[in-house]
């Protein structure tokens, strides 16, 4: 099956030249990787010197919140609203992971998975990446593949509840849910022969 996979260049992976096959979904994947390393309360801001790492929980003391001067505050509340927007990501995925088990435990799971899509839907994924440098591979693939679509991810800003329902929803997507859409995704864990890069 010829799938794309949009590939960030910030992510180093010697798997990714031409010609090349290699497996997937033996390991956890890059995002769940980071999500696993991820400081409970440290955030990184880099524009802060000399010391560019933050334990946000600082920021709850008042007193803490008064010695910064404004430029300051508004760095650290940046990165805070980054930090909070990434653990809801993260609950995001663990609530899917817990769907998964519970639909069908033998679907690819988001946490081992490599993300695909397919040409119809290439555009959209692509300009989801925006200025953020990448490159776009044509593959051919072999394994346990999973399609489905991302206005079916649960959406952060509900409650746990509302996105479990919606977590089980996009395990089991219908026909009309991927056919008439153009954001499709396709989870493997399986096989990958490298066949070009197109951008």
């Amino acid at each position: 099956m010829e799938l794309y996979h949009i590939h960030k260049l910030n992510d180093f992976d010697p798997n990714f030249e031409v010609g090349n096959t290699f497996t997937v979904g033996q390991d956890y994947n890059m995002m769940t990787q980071f999500f696993l390393n991820m400081s409970p309360s440290e955030v990184y801001c880099p524009e802060l010197k000399p010391e560019p790492y933050f334990d946000y929980t600082e920021l709850l003391q008042e007193d803490v919140i008064d010695a910064l001067d404004p430029e300051s505050l508004k760095l650290n509340f940046l990165e805070f609203r980054k930090y909070i927007h990434t653990k809801m990501i993260d609950t995001r995925e663990l609530l899917l992971e817990l769907a998964r088990l519970k639909i069908n435990p033998n679907l690819p799971s988001r946490q081992k998975c490599m993300w695909l899509t397919d040409i119809e839907s290439l555009p959209y994924w692509s300009y989801n990446f925006g200025r953020m440098p990448h490159a776009i591979y044509k593959l051919d693939v072999d394994g346990n593949i999973f399609e489905s679509a991302d206005h079916l991810l649960p959406n952060p800003n509900e409650t746990h509840s509302v996105m479990m329902e919606q977590a089980e929803k996009y395990w089991q997507p219908t026909h009309n849910d991927l056919r008439r859409m153009t954001d499709r995704e396709y989870l493997l864990e399986g096989q990958v022969r490298v066949l070009k890069r197109v951008k």
